[in-house]
């Protein structure tokens, strides 16, 4: 599934291709994005939410998420070890 969001400088780029953005947080451009998407048709709606599925499930699980936490800890300590 992708979702619909304003702009958020915490979110990385890599998720550009699965969100839906609104250009800012107006009611206007909440409503203009909104009917932007309901215009889409299905079969794009689903190619999209398939692709952020497989994104997700392949690079956001908790244990890709868990070895690069794990990764910089230990990166973090040899550079300790070795100053």
């Amino acid at each position: 599934t992708s979702m619909c969001c304003t702009i958020l400088q915490c979110i990385p780029k890599e998720y550009d291709p699965y969100i839906y953005w609104i250009n800012d947080d107006s009611i206007q451009a909440l409503a203009d994005s909104l009917e932007k998407i309901l215009d889409l048709s299905n079969s794009e709606l689903e190619i999209r939410g398939r692709s952020a599925k497989r994104f997700v499930l392949s690079k956001k699980t908790p244990q890709k998420q868990s070895k690069k936490i794990i990764a910089l800890i230990t990166k973090t300590l040899n550079k300790n070890v070795r100053s």
